[in-house]
């Protein structure tokens, strides 16, 4: 027999049958065999194999591939042997079956074929090659080695055949696979290199594993100790070239972009052969805004993709080719690399050579401003006409809508030259952007042209039609009385932001149309146009209070022809479609019961909670009203007794179910009441839910650390779980706060009965941590509430260093949280070898003389928050950088409200106003978003540090005219409220470990505007980052806004817990 073909299959039914038809044109002309090993198949794969052939056999997986990959040839009899997975295709045949049948198999002891791996089932663009040995003659000594990945024992001469295998075993789409082969994969590897830790392929392959499982910062320690092997060793670079194409990979994917231009050229200068290298340097050197450099290695890239099949990179088995499908992401490069430095047609070319509907979705932007930029609006018409329509007509709406984002940013006589070249034709588009032309000031017949037009499925751009339909005072009525609210919202969300005059148009015409002939369909039009008049704060308050009283009435009205009685009386609000119609109906019971002064609170409370925009409209009602809504007002406070005296009585009478009911009301009415929050806790307590009852004590001590009762209440949650050395932490606080002397004796026998009883659990294996500062603790309280839990902890504000003296002493661990004068004497202190020091070095201590003054041999971990920060201390005061780590600061983002948000006109900056934080900068920069659009507002929660800086801010707002644009507000000491009605987070650093304040407005769903500080591309998305004021006004004025995005962003790569599980398994490293 002339070939053997083995496979071993688990679980491998998705591809199974393809794999096995692509095989038949081969078995059908070459004398063959087909094996198939199953190691435990749960799904029809042993079914489908036994279709195909009666070689099937059952082996049980003993999580070694080269041990099963040789049972299959101890199944062989072919004087060949050829393996393929189950997740594989052979594509293209004829050069295997031409091997055989020309005998040049007989000149040869191994052939290669060429394996194309494809990483997502939507990209086909997304995909690497590898040429990988496939066939082996049979000898008696051939057989695979290496528990993963296994390798074969291949004898020369090798030959390359013409044969292409399509392999699916990488879609990273397919997240159960993914999830499935990382945990078998990696735990092998780990199991590998435990035996063999030195072992370079090994770490290449867990570098890869973690980097397909999405770990991309776990990805970067394999393969770096995989790259200092090979220095260490003085290994030929050609044979692991595969590792510094993986090391320049996983740099780039961590953003260190010096770090993947350091590590490509030093291959380049050795073998320039490596494709992917050039791509990876020409990414690096695009994000770093070396320009002319990224230009001409992408053009030596674009060169050896189209020269791939003559190149020496095509006949290596040792490279994977992972970049061959990224030539259009080049494309899309090299265009902002020519439109940076000027060279827009150039720019504009390498656009239109982009053919894939995914890259060309994210450059349909640029696409247009390039051609209005190059001033030729035609040829983006045809461009339109012939390219997008014709070829991808799937990016037809995508781009209508990036037009129209652009139409809004530019002026009236660009917006009129853009309506006339895609005026021309007879779609729907057209149709608009003619009734735009003929309507800016002619508004006969509008009412007949608009009439054909479905508003229930057009895009928001149409809006405009509604918009001139006001202008009119046509009725919109019968225009949409089949389109949806929501829908409705759309139009007029685009509209707010683009005509100032809406709210005027609004007003005028609910004074026409108002209240005559109400029903359901136009109580409903005037529902959801109040809404956007009292958003756009254009009228005065006599006009506003006469609007608001017609919205309620047509409100109450809508809600009682909408919502069953029961929905409303019942308050079910799940049921409730919008927080309109729920302030409506919290309005319309707070009506309907008046004469309750406790009902009528509890409803007005409700609604504005629900609809914070009305709070004006709920004024205007009486100053009845707004007394009434004082929370601390005499009859408030007495209310406030009564429910607490009652909420005890039923406490210790042990009727908590009407306990709870009561204190649900109460807090519908009044937030935050500390009384009340312990009283929840003793509840959970009683009913023996501790954890829930550990909860509310630790949010009530984030609004007063101090207070007696939770901090006695979760002493005693803490010893009834049995964690003694937080249980005596909470009752010391709390006998510290006590003012009766009796109970402060009750608390202290308890302290000491725990000590009596649990001495050895307190003491049992718990390390003793310091943590040292001056004050400044805004970064820490997280990680040392987080560490008390393993750790017995201590946190000191040093006046003298007599403290540190006294401390160091007791612990086994000292943590100096900033790196000054205290680490500089703890460092050199008697007992500093004794100890392990760690220093959490943040930003500013990097540009002063304390590193200098610091005995760095004695600390055992320093610990930066920034990558750009670590590398300039490491240069400048010659510290280990074994001894470092970066581990940036967490946003515990539940503390930060999220909402969807949308483009908006307030400006958040957040801060000291010093040099460091480019005042300057901020003021032209804001300067030059009001001069495009003078709605905006900039309100800046911070201080000065210098008075220069006050002088010059009075002068510059006075003369740029942008005093009433510009609120000093101060120190803010709750950011989350601060932050609520804010669109927009603007950063105009020079340097900046991290700039917290943004992280946090990210948090809420706030766009970042991110000047590009001394590292910022190291730590944010590009996307968010600006170099030069006219691409900051672009960001602020473009359309593009998506809170989720920024909200996942800061999770994804910041919060607290993330930083929490690194800085444990730091301090677990340390420990041992």
């Amino acid at each position: 027999m002339l070939l053997s073909i083995g496979m071993m299959v688990k679980n491998e039914s998705k591809y199974l049958r393809k794999c096995l038809e692509s095989l038949q044109s081969i078995r059908d002309v070459i004398d063959s065999e087909l094996i198939i090993v199953d190691t435990g198949s749960t799904d029809n794969t042993v079914e489908i194999a036994k279709e195909f052939t009666d070689k099937v056999y059952y082996h049980k997986w003993e999580n070694d591939f080269s041990k099963m990959r040789n049972t299959t040839i101890s199944y062989s009899n072919g004087e060949w042997f050829m393996y393929i997975d189950g997740d594989e295709i052979i594509n293209d045949p004829n050069g295997i079956i031409e091997f055989f049948k020309f005998n040049k198999h007989k000149e040869y002891n191994t052939a290669c074929v060429s394996i194309k791996s494809f990483t997502s089932t939507e990209n086909e663009k997304n995909f690497s090659v590898l040429l990988a040995p496939r066939l082996f003659k049979n000898y008696d000594s051939f057989c695979f080695k290496g528990a993963i990945h296994n390798q074969p024992k291949l004898k020369k001469p090798i030959i390359m055949l013409n044969s292409e295998w399509i392999h699916y075993g990488y879609i990273n789409d397919d997240k159960e696979l993914m999830e499935r082969k990382f945990k078998r994969t990696a735990t092998i590897l780990k199991g590998e290199l435990k035996k063999d830790p030195e072992n370079i392929y090994y770490l290449f392959q867990l570098s890869v594993s973690y980097a397909m499982h999405g770990d991309i910062e776990e990805s970067l320690e394999p393969i770096c100790k995989a790259y200092n092997l090979i220095k260490v060793n003085k290994l030929h670079i050609n044979d692991y070239l595969y590792v510094y194409g993986q090391l320049a990979k996983t740099y780039l994917r961590n953003n260190k972009y010096k770090e993947v231009e350091e590590i490509c050229n030093e291959i380049i200068k050795e073998d320039n052969i490596y494709i992917d290298l050039y791509f990876y340097l020409a990414r690096a050197q695009y994000m770093m805004n070396k320009n002319e450099q990224s230009i001409k290695n992408y053009s030596t890239y674009l060169d050896k993709v189209s020269n791939y099949s003559i190149s020496q990179t095509s006949k290596n088995i040792t490279i994977v080719n992972d970049t061959l499908g990224k030539y259009e992401n080049a494309y899309l490069d090299l265009s902002v690399l020519y439109d940076r430095i000027g060279e827009f047609e150039t720019s504009l070319e390498y656009l239109k050579k982009i053919d894939s509907d995914s890259i060309l979705q994210a450059a349909l932007n640029r696409i247009i401003i390039l051609h209005g930029k190059l001033n030729v609006f035609e040829e983006l018409k045809r461009y339109y006409d012939y390219e997008l329509v014709k070829k991808h007509s799937g990016l037809e709406e995508n781009f209508l809508s990036a037009l129209e984002k652009y139409i809004v940013s530019v002026t009236p006589q660009t917006r009129k030259r853009v309506y006339q070249a895609f005026s021309d034709g007879d779609t729907k588009y057209s149709l608009l952007n003619k009734l735009r032309i003929e309507l800016e000031h002619d508004y006969e017949g509008l009412e007949d042209k608009v009439k054909i037009f479905n508003f229930n499925n057009l895009p928001s751009y149409y809006g405009d039609l509604l918009y001139f339909s006001l202008c009119k005072k046509i009725s919109l009525e019968d225009l949409l009385d089949k389109t949806n609210d929501f829908k409705i919202k759309e139009y007029f969300n685009l509209l707010m932001n683009k005509y100032d005059d809406l709210g005027l148009k609004i007003y005028a015409y609910i004074k026409e149309f108002g209240n005559k002939d109400l029903n359901i369909s136009s109580a409903r039009i005037s529902k959801v146009l109040a809404i956007y008049l009292f958003k756009s704060n254009c009228i005065s308050d006599s006009q506003y209070k006469e609007i608001f009283e017609s919205y309620l009435k047509s409100g109450y009205y809508y809600l009682e022809q909408v919502y069953n009685e029961n929905v409303i009386e019942n308050e079910l609000v799940n049921i409730i479609k919008e927080e309109e119609d729920l302030f409506l109906m919290y309005m319309y019971l707070a009506e309907k019961y008046k004469q309750d002064k406790s009902k009528y609170l509890r409803n007005i409370r409700m609604a504005l909670s629900s609809c914070k925009y009305m709070k004006k409209g709920v004024e205007m009602l009486g100053k009845e009203v707004s007394q009434d809504l004082v929370q601390n007002s005499d009859e408030m406070n007495e209310y406030k007794k009564k429910v607490k005296k009652v909420l005890t009585e039923l406490i210790n009478d042990n009727n908590l179910i009407n306990a709870k009911k009561i204190i649900e009301e109460y807090e519908n009415i009044i937030k935050e009441d500390l009384d009340i929050c312990s009283m929840k806790a003793v509840i959970a307590i009683v009913e023996n839910r501790l954890e829930d009852g550990e909860s509310i004590l630790k949010n009530g001590l984030e609004i007063d650390k101090n207070n007696f009762d939770l901090n006695y209440n979760l002493g005693y949650v803490y010893e009834q779980l049995e964690k003694f050395n937080l249980a005596i932490d909470y009752y010391s606080k709390a006998e510290k706060y006590c003012t009766n002397t009796n109970m402060k004796n009750e608390i202290s026998d308890s302290i000491n009965r725990i000590k009596d009883h649990h001495d050895n659990l307190i003491v049992e294996n718990r390390k003793k941590i310091v943590f040292f500062s001056k004050g400044d603790d805004k970064f820490i309280w997280d990680i040392i509430n987080e560490l008390s839990k393993e750790y017995e902890t201590k946190k000191v504000t040093v006046r003298n260093f007599k403290e540190i003296d006294e401390w160091m002493e007791w612990a086994d661990i000292c943590w100096f949280e900033w790196c000054d004068e205290l680490v500089a004497y703890g460092s050199k202190h008697k007992l500093a070898k004794e100890k392990k020091i760690i220093c959490r070095l943040h930003s500013y201590e990097a540009f002063t003389d304390y590193p200098k003054n610091v005995n760095w041999n004695d600390v055992n971990k320093i610990i930066f928050v920034a990558e750009h920060i670590r590398d300039f201390v490491v240069e400048k005061f010659k510290v280990d950088k074994n001894k470092t780590t970066v581990i940036a600061n967490g946003v515990d983002i539940d503390k930060y409200t999220f909402k969807v948000r949308n483009i908006g006109f307030n400006i958040a900056y957040v801060g000291y106003i010093n040099y460091k934080k480019g005042p300057m900068l901020l003021l032209h920069t804001f300067k030059a978003i009001y001069d495009r659009d003078n709605r905006y507002k900039l309100y800046i929660a911070g201080q000065f540090q210098d008075d220069r800086d006050v002088l010059y801010f009075k002068q510059m707002t006075k003369e740029f005219g942008i005093e009433r644009n510009v609120f000093f507000e101060g120190w803010q000491s709750d950011l989350n409220i601060w932050l609520e009605d804010k669109n927009y987070i603007l950063c105009t650093s020079i340097l900046e470990s991290q700039n917290m304040s943004v992280m946090q407005a990210m948090a809420k769903g706030i766009k970042p505007i991110i000047h590009n500080f001394v590292g910022a591309r190291s730590i944010y998305k590009h996307e968010y980052i600006w170099s030069t004021i006219n691409e900051s006004t672009d960001m602020i004025i473009e359309k593009e806004y998506d809170s989720i995005k920024y909200r996942d962003f800061i999770e994804d790569k910041y919060s607290i817990n993330k930083q929490i599980i690194r800085i444990k398994n730091m301090m677990e490293k340390l420990k041992n």
